[in-house]
């Protein structure tokens, strides 16, 4: 398995929607808030003249929600440059009963499966999380001995937290 901008934007954009769902999110919230009260104060006082705050709360909402999906767009883009003299390097991934070992480089890492904290699956992506905010991905392309499916039957079993 190697880094592309596509495999980091899929496995970022699943950590922020479900790890951190409101933290991920904040942004949009914050702006719809802003767009819903200028909305709102416009239209409670539609027979007066227009308050400069009103359209202040309005163009607010909309540039928040704009950043917000501007960051969730680049998430991969700006991973992918963080990790870029990683993209090169091939991973590999060795799974059994005890845990999974990744290799690169002539290193190795061997995590036991009571080390890893929680598991995110999908149909598209595996994510192990070796901390909070640390974890590793797999997609199905990148499986080349059994299966997908059977790999997520095995992270099922061994990971106390699987979303």
């Amino acid at each position: 398995m190697t880094y592309t901008v596509e495999n980091l934007q899929l496995a970022f954009r699943t950590h922020t929607n479900k790890v951190f769902p409101l933290r991920g999110r904040i942004l949009l919230f914050f702006g719809l808030l802003l767009l819903w009260t200028g909305i709102i104060l416009l239209l409670i006082n539609i027979t007066q003249a227009v308050k400069p705050a009103y359209v202040f709360y309005i163009l607010a909402g909309i540039i928040f929600i704009a950043v917000h999906y501007i960051t969730v767009s680049r998430l991969g883009k700006q991973a992918y440059a963080k990790l870029k003299e990683r993209s090169s390097v091939e991973y590999h991934f060795l799974f059994d009963e005890n845990g999974f070992e990744i290799s690169a480089n002539n290193t190795s890492q061997v995590y036991k499966w009571i080390q890893i904290e929680k598991a995110v699956l999908n149909d598209k992506l595996l994510m192990l999380y070796v901390s909070k905010q640390t974890f590793y991905f797999l997609m199905p392309q990148h499986i080349t001995i059994g299966s997908f499916n059977s790999l997520c039957d095995i992270v099922k079993t061994n990971v106390k937290t699987v979303l």
